[in-house]
């Protein structure tokens, strides 16, 4: 795992990481997630997803962002899935897991 200490450098490297029709799971700290979401498409500043109910979503490059810098809390427990949910982001389940899909390829 390569350790990213800024968010630009992190955004560079996960789209990079990311293909189009990658399936990814669901992924949650304290719970098994057993839904996928699928990559429609990587731009400039933002990701486009399909979840599980066939629903397109856009997850900005602001949302990875607001996440970004509260990743380490999280993972230590120090702040909770809503307290993440709160930054505001509207797309925290799709961020969290291509987050921890990058950092544990």
């Amino acid at each position: 795992m390569e350790r990213v200490s800024n968010f630009e450098e992190f955004w560079r490297l996960l789209k990079n990481s990311l293909k189009i029709g990658d399936d990814i799971p669901h992924w949650s700290l304290h719970r098994p997630q057993e839904k996928t979401f699928t990559v429609d498409n990587i731009h400039e500043n933002k990701i486009e997803i399909t979840n599980s109910q066939k629903q397109k979503r856009v997850i900005s490059k602001t949302d990875f962002e607001n996440i970004f810098y509260k990743w380490n809390s999280y993972i230590e427990g120090d702040i909770t899935r809503e307290e993440l949910r709160d930054i505001p982001n509207k797309n925290t389940t799709y961020v969290i897991s291509m987050i921890y899909k990058f950092k544990n390829r």
